[in-house]
Formats: C-alpha cells, structure tokens, sequence
C-alpha cells in the first residue's frame, strides 16, 4: 500500500478501505436483520403449540361427534341417516390414525437424535 501512496494513487487505496468497511457494514446488517427476537420466537412456538392443540381438540370433538351420533342411531335409527353415521366415523378415525403416525414418527424421531453420538 506504501507503494499506492508513493504514486499518487492514494485515493484508490482509501476507495478500497471504504468497501471493505461498507462491505462489512452490510454484513452485519444482514447478521443482525437475520437474528430474530427472542419475543418473536416466542410467539411463533406459542402459535405451534396452539394449532397442535386447536387440532387436537378438532380429533376430539370428531370422537365425540361419532358417539352423539351413534347414539342418536340407536335411539331413534330415523333421526339421522346411517351414511352419515359411516362418514363421520371414518374422518374420526381418519384424524386418530394420523394423530398416532405423528405421535409414533416424532418418538422414533427423538430416540434416534438421543441415540445420536456427539
């Protein structure tokens, strides 16, 4: 660089430490705009939590629907039509069947990460 000075270049020398400044100015924006806030992590695990418990209370009131209306069969079978009897009881047993994959995945899931050396 002594030598840039030396021949009047001096000002592509201050060009260049100018960049580098501005480069690593704009890297650590970049750092701190990627960096989230612990409030928003917060809210968005809070957010995960509740549809994790918004669908499992739906499964439930799914369950809960089939037994309603099974009973309604069997007290009075012309109250309600026997198809929809069939339908809701499959998408309750649809929802208890996928609710146990994600049960069942996510254990295996957390025996393999313990098992997991460092």
């Amino acid at each position: 660089m002594k030598a840039l000075e030396r021949y009047g270049n001096y000002s592509i020398y201050k060009v260049l430490q100018k960049f580098n400044r501005a480069k690593h100015d704009d890297m650590q924006k970049v750092r701190m705009e990627k960096s989230v806030s612990f409030e928003e992590m917060l809210e968005t695990e809070i957010e995960k939590e509740n549809s994790i418990f918004d669908a499992l209370n739906n499964m439930n009131k799914q369950q809960l629907e089939v037994s309603e209306n099974v009973q309604k069969l069997i007290i009075d079978p012309d109250s309600i039509d026997t198809h929809d009897v069939t339908i809701s009881m499959e998408k309750a047993q649809m929802s208890l069947s996928l609710a146990q994959n994600i049960v069942s995945r996510i254990c295996n899931a957390w025996q393999e990460i313990s098992h997991t050396s460092l």
